[in-house]
């Protein structure tokens, strides 16, 4: 290996390790350096456009992901990264386009599968949100967030028994997942069961003090139980 690859391996390495440690601007600098030894760089450019994403640059960051594809147009990564930040700024229909060339490329990513669950759903296309989230949950059945949102999408197809499953499992998996609580609370308290429900928001609340919309839902059950004081206090 001559130097100069040596040189160009350390300098990405060193990036790599800077990232790990958060100090984002000794990680740019290194990516920089990559770049002006070999300016197609691939994981170089990719590298800069986590950084710019993460400094909420994501004009910077698209325009890096799309040099990235350019260079190599089966880059998975790349696409899976343009269409995060293509979300984060509501693109939703690029958003879209772009998780489904991640599963073009690599039809088992569960993570562009769990993302373009989230886009659809935000399109309000969710018969076909539920689909990509039921097929996280077949590549990963441990998934406890993909439950948790196959519950969200089920809930909002009133389909509340379905959607409690969901979260039943979300919370089998994870015990101290206080949202899927505080929304099993929502579904219970639909379903007529409010005792259930009222435990379900105790639970949340233990779980996480400082979730307010939890203690608005707690008092609605309150309220049901003619407590009013309760629910005034919730």
């Amino acid at each position: 290996m001559s130097s100069a690859s040596e040189h160009l391996n350390r300098k990405f390495q060193e990036a790599l390790t800077y990232i790990q440690r958060g100090q984002l601007a000794r990680a740019e600098a290194s990516f920089e350096e990559v770049l002006r030894i070999q300016p197609k760089h691939r994981n170089a450019l990719m590298g800069l456009g986590i950084i710019a994403s993460q400094s909420k640059n994501p004009q910077k960051a698209l325009s890096l992901f799309d040099k990235a594809i350019e260079i190599d147009p089966t880059s998975a990564a790349a696409f899976n990264n343009k269409g995060l930040v293509l979300q984060q700024l509501g693109q939703w229909e690029a958003a879209l386009a772009s998780f489904d060339r991640v599963i073009a490329l690599k039809a088992d990513s569960t993570e562009a599968h769990f993302c373009r669950g989230h886009v659809l759903k935000d399109l309000c296309r969710l018969d076909a949100a539920l689909a990509s989230y039921e097929r996280v949950i077949g590549l990963k059945p441990d998934f406890a967030d993909a439950h948790f949102c196959r519950g969200l999408v089920l809930k909002d197809l009133d389909r509340l028994d379905a959607a409690l499953a969901s979260y039943d499992r979300a919370i089998a998996l994870k015990a101290d997942f206080a949202i899927a609580y505080s929304n099993r609370g929502v579904v219970l308290r639909e379903l007529q069961q409010l005792d259930a429900a009222l435990a379900s928001f105790e639970r949340a609340i233990a779980l996480k003090a400082e979730y307010a919309e939890t203690y608005y839902n707690r008092g609605l059950v309150l309220e049901d139980f003619n407590r009013p004081d309760a629910a005034l206090a919730s």
